[in-house]
């Protein structure tokens, strides 16, 4: 267990992303001993390296990664969205078949083949 007092946002911001990136989980698995619980020691989180850009790069790498996230989480939400929709399509299209209400006799799936 460990602390880390950060004054800047942004610097905490920087390194909650960086935290996440393959590289920097891949140094933690490597200075890991298994056992029942994984474990680190005091050792091993310092030869965890973060490179730190200067300020100036810090302050656009944070902002194009706050504005992706936005982006992807509101991808995110419209997928659902478009999920529950065809949910719905589907639910009404089957009940319309079921009760008569349109005429599915005769009807063959589409040809898919390429030409």
């Amino acid at each position: 267990m460990g602390f880390l007092k950060l004054k800047s946002e942004l610097l905490a911001d920087f390194i909650l992303y960086s935290s996440l990136s393959s590289s920097f989980k891949a140094q933690f698995k490597n200075n890991m001993t298994i056992t029942n619980q994984p474990n680190i020691s005091g050792e091993g989180i310092e030869s965890v390296a973060l490179p730190m850009p200067p300020k100036n790069e810090l302050v656009e790498i944070v902002d194009f990664l706050n504005n992706s996230e936005t982006v992807f989480q509101n991808l995110s939400i419209k997928s659902e969205q478009q999920v529950e929709l065809l949910k719905e399509r589907r639910t009404a299209l089957i009940s319309a078949a079921v009760t008569g209400k349109i005429d599915v006799r005769g009807w063959r799936a589409a040809d898919n083949k390429a030409s």
